[in-house]
């Protein structure tokens, strides 16, 4: 039981952290291939994204027979992604036409995506043995490309405020799985044990936790940060992984605690605490570090302050028990909300 129940988590996480990577890599590579073209070929530009929706469909509903009885999640996932990347790879091939001046660089994003949609056909007729290292390679090929044709004659312009709002909506729909994931978990064991004093701390301190990390991410302007430092863009948006990857592992966390108390699962307080502290630090520890690199908030000691809160995530977590598992819930909220509140009475400044 124990097992099952956190396998569920977090393979609900990995799934998301998937979902999100797709996703991820398609709208960065729309939001540099429209900031080349989008004022004189708009018309085309739009017949082109209508095909997009085809590939999010086949690639979003996790319900649909095709995937469970047919053909199967990996192979409906795959087929709905090459058809999104397939747009992208058009997209660029327009670019280089168009523009002379950017050619290298459009034709290196098409042949470098147009390789990998081959890779992942192929993927789909190896052994099932080979999917998991086929995937982590191709995946590393997809995040390679970008790096690789941004290094041509002539980079591609892009808009510090715009990418940075991508990336902020991207936290804030894992966000709100992480809610609706905890609220659906909280409402089933209501419905079949009634709402207890525990499942009611439960989801009050889970609501005080994602809202204080949501504060904690948003409170530093991260549009500045890579204006002032646009060499960091990358690998600021690729430690946002781990970011995404975090938040979706505190929804995976909040259901393990909730199903803990409805005694749907034999995992100790313990345990089930640190499937919530250890995603929550982790989360902590990547954003700590974002705001003193990337951001430049550098005279605050960001890495430190964040680093210490993580770890008091974790003590709380270890001692459970004696402390009962909701109340453990309950204070890994306050603690973090406890750096929010610093942040309102001392705001953060720039370094240099």
């Amino acid at each position: 039981m124990a097992v099952g129940s956190v396998a569920t988590a977090l393979g609900s996480a990995a799934t998301a952290v998937a979902v999100i990577f797709i996703r991820k890599q398609l709208l960065a590579g729309q939001q540099q291939a429209q900031s080349a073209f989008e004022d004189r070929l708009e018309r085309e530009y739009r017949q082109i994204v209508a095909q997009l929706p085809v590939g999010a469909l086949l690639a979003a509903d996790p319900e649909t027979p095709l995937r469970e009885e047919t053909l199967g999640v990996f192979t409906i996932v795959t087929i709905g992604y090459v058809l999104m990347r397939v747009a992208m790879v058009t997209q660029w091939l327009r670019v280089a036409h168009d523009h002379p001046a950017g050619r290298t660089t459009a034709l290196r994003y098409a042949a470098g995506i147009a390789v990998l949609q081959v890779g992942w056909i192929s993927l789909l007729a190896m052994p099932l043995s080979w999917r998991g290292p086929g995937f982590l390679l191709l995946a590393a090929g997809e995040l390679a490309v970008p790096v690789w044709a941004e290094r041509s004659t002539r980079p591609t312009a892009w808009h510090p405020d715009h990418i940075a709002e991508r990336y902020g909506l991207f936290t804030l729909i894992v966000l709100g799985e992480c809610v609706l994931a905890a609220t659906t978990t909280v409402q089933a064991a209501v419905r079949t044990g009634g709402l207890s004093a525990s499942l009611a701390v439960v989801a009050a301190g889970g609501l005080v936790l994602l809202f204080a990390l949501w504060w904690s991410y948003f409170d530093r302007p991260a549009a500045e940060g890579l204006r002032m430092s646009p060499r960091s863009a990358f690998a600021w948006g690729y430690w946002h992984l781990l970011v995404f990857a975090s938040l979706a592992a505190v929804g995976a966390g909040l259901q393990v605690v909730a199903e803990t108390l409805d005694h749907h699962t034999r995992l100790s307080g313990q345990a089930a605490a640190m499937t919530l502290a250890v995603p929550v630090a982790l989360f902590l520890v990547i954003l700590g570090l974002l705001h003193s690199w990337v951001y430049r908030y550098r005279g605050e000691r960001a890495v430190a302050r964040f680093s210490v809160t993580a770890l008091l995530v974790v003590l709380a977590a270890v001692a459970t028990p004696p402390l009962p598992l909701a109340l453990t819930v309950a204070l890994i909220g306050l603690i973090v909300a406890g750096l929010v509140a610093a942040d309102v009475v001392r705001p953060p400044r720039r370094g240099t």
